[in-house]
């Protein structure tokens, strides 16, 4: 029976298509990342981010010169204000489209039932049914390499894929029942095909502002020969299938809706022509366009406004697509170590992910820090008032880092004053560092602190009993510290033996 999907996973063992990644390849990959990668990928978000303050700020101030330029005209004359910046409400007429065609659309086996429509342009939804890849990487235990599953399974796709680029075909048959044949030549490819112009009561209409046209009403007809219409306006068949459903071909045609023919026009006016307006050269600024189309009627206003609402919100987008790389450029430095840590056995891959959360974080502010400053960079050069706050923040990110790096990352130490004390004979201890370590001994530091003294008053200075009398003050003591003793009655060098126990005890005297 006829199935659109095989689950992930359905098919698993030794029959599973896979591809492995060593350790070391995984450590040359993420070197190269973080040595070619890190500032390749941080120079584009700089790029990104530096381009879309400007084009925030010359977009702006075009809008303000169109507000002030812009002359409304009506739907009789279209030589009124001959090269002027014009705006009009008039009528999408559907004169003159249906000799036109649409530019690169054939209609192949559905010529007849589309030569009916008149419109500005035609969508199309195509889909077959045809054999997918998908993969699946997981870590290794041991060794820090990956190993990649490949997995098939069937589903409906816009464009047709090329069954020849999976990994492996013959899974792939077997998975999916078979591969897709070539997308059939009479069946047109999904996409939107429009007219070179269209009118608007006595304005044309370019191409450029024919597609801001919507088409979102489906289009019925008489189906073909062997497709069959369901759902209204759904033509379907099997007949370039392979019996099992692999194949199997659907699609949907979409055009105008003509009873909204209401439209809203901006541009400037060339022979009747509606053209982009260039707006006059500013700071920085030139070159920058005026050229707009709205279904329905509304006043100049509502249009300005909805202008700078979507210049805003891509402006936002952009920013957060700069701050995301610059995020990514960061993480990259961290790639040699979180691949170094997977390749410690057992529990590698638990502390690559630890690491790697780590470094995600970490990068978080270097990357905030960056996109704060060349956007503030931008905004200094064409607004300061602005850029000026956006610069003192980046540069109290940076600062709080460079005092985090020197305050909390080197080493903990701490200074003893000891000038003058003799520790081996024609030996001076004079101010010094000395890296606290921790305590180790086998009884509790005070004690162990006695015991040393009582060596070193008993076997170097020769103070009969020292050692016994902190025994003999300790009862437990005897039994842990006993063969400490021994060993240094039996040394030659007593003192060094002494120093010897302190220094593996970690004790400072």
């Amino acid at each position: 029976s006829d199935r659109n999907a095989l689950k992930l996973g359905e098919v698993r063992g030794a029959s599973e298509a896979m591809e492995h990644t060593s350790g070391c390849q995984r450590m040359c990959q993420s070197i190269f990342c973080a040595i070619v990668g890190f500032p390749l990928v941080l120079i584009g978000a700089s790029v990104l981010l530096g381009w879309n303050e400007k084009r925030d700020v010359c977009e702006q101030k075009a809008i303000l010169a169109g507000d002030s330029s812009y002359r409304p005209v009506k739907c009789t004359d279209s030589t009124e204000e001959e090269g002027e910046l014009v705006f009009f409400n008039c009528n999408l007429l559907q004169d003159g489209l249906a000799a036109q065609g649409f530019t690169g659309f054939g209609g192949g086996e559905f010529a007849s039932t589309l030569s009916g429509y008149v419109g500005t342009g035609i969508k199309v939804e195509a889909e077959m049914l045809q054999c997918t890849e998908r993969s699946e990487s997981r870590k290794d235990n041991v060794g820090g390499g990956t190993t990649t599953y490949y997995e098939y399974d069937r589903g409906w796709r816009s464009q047709w894929i090329d069954p020849y680029r999976f990994h492996d075909r013959d899974k792939a048959a077997q998975q999916c029942g078979g591969l897709q044949p070539a997308w059939p030549q009479e069946v047109p490819p999904t996409g939107s095909y429009y007219v070179n112009s269209a009118m608007a009561d006595v304005w044309t209409l370019p191409t450029s502002m024919v597609q801001k046209i919507p088409l979102d009403t489906s289009i019925s007809g008489t189906a073909p020969p062997l497709w069959v219409r369901s759902e209204g306006s759904l033509f379907t068949t099997n007949k370039y299938g392979l019996g099992n459903g692999m194949g199997d071909m659907r699609i949907r045609f979409k055009g105008n809706n003509w009873n909204n023919v209401a439209l809203s026009v901006l541009g400037k006016n060339v022979m009747g022509t509606i053209q982009d307006w260039v707006a006059p050269d500013d700071w920085l600024c030139s070159g920058y366009t005026l050229k707009d189309l709205r279904m329905g009627t509304m006043e100049i206003s509502k249009m300005w406004e909805m202008q700078r609402a979507e210049s805003s919100g891509m402006t936002w987008a952009l920013r957060f697509v700069g701050f995301a790389l610059a995020w990514i450029a960061f993480c990259l430095l961290a790639g040699p170590l979180e691949v170094a840590t997977d390749c410690i056995p057992c529990i590698g891959p638990m502390l690559c992910n630890a690491v790697s959360a780590i470094a995600c974080c970490v990068s978080c502010l270097p990357a905030i820090a960056c996109t704060m400053g060349v956007v503030g960079v931008v905004w200094i050069v064409m607004r300061p008032m602005v850029g000026i706050p956006l610069i003192i923040i980046f540069l109290l990110v940076m600062i709080g880092m460079i005092v985090w790096k020197c305050c909390f990352t080197k080493k903990s130490k701490k200074v003893y004053d000891s000038e003058g004390q003799q520790d081996d004979p024609g030996t001076v201890v004079g101010k010094q560092d000395v890296e606290v370590k921790q305590y180790s001994g086998p009884v509790d530091e005070a004690l162990a602190r006695s015991f040393i003294h009582a060596l070193r008053a008993e076997y170097v200075q020769n103070e009969a009993g020292a050692v016994g009398v902190v025994f003999d003050a300790n009862g437990n003591a005897e039994g842990a510290l006993g063969p400490y003793e021994e060993e240094v009655r039996a040394a030659g060098d007593k003192a060094a033996c002494i120093n010897s126990i302190a220094q593996r005890w970690n004790l400072v005297i």
